[in-house]
């Protein structure tokens, strides 16, 4: 069964299935910008793993243009939801100043 990815009625799990198969080319050849479009999609319907996902290619431009404000504030509210890894992942980040907010000279 095909699902529609602009369609509203669908859930936080579809967009970020759709994101991972566009993401890694599954059915087609990569697309990370539509990937990131999903991931986006899913993260605005509560799904934690789309959020990480798509605070990650921000933070890097991967597939995006970079913004490591907006990354940041995706890798916050994946931390705010209480799960384990968002939260393991956010502090890791504040910590080693990935996301640029302490410049390593």
């Amino acid at each position: 069964m095909k699902i529609n990815p602009y369609s509203a009625d669908i859930d936080g799990s579809d967009y970020f299935g759709i994101g991972i198969r566009m993401y890694m080319g599954i059915d087609d050849k990569s697309d990370k910008e539509f990937a990131s479009f999903s991931f986006k999609r899913a993260s605005k319907k509560g799904n934690v793993d789309a959020m990480l996902f798509y605070a990650t290619m921000l933070n890097y431009g991967d597939g995006v243009m970079m913004n490591k404000s907006e990354a940041n504030k995706y890798f916050q509210k994946a931390a705010d939801t209480k799960n384990f890894l968002a939260k393991k992942r956010y502090a890791w980040i504040l910590h080693n100043g990935e996301l640029g907010f302490f410049d390593k000279e």
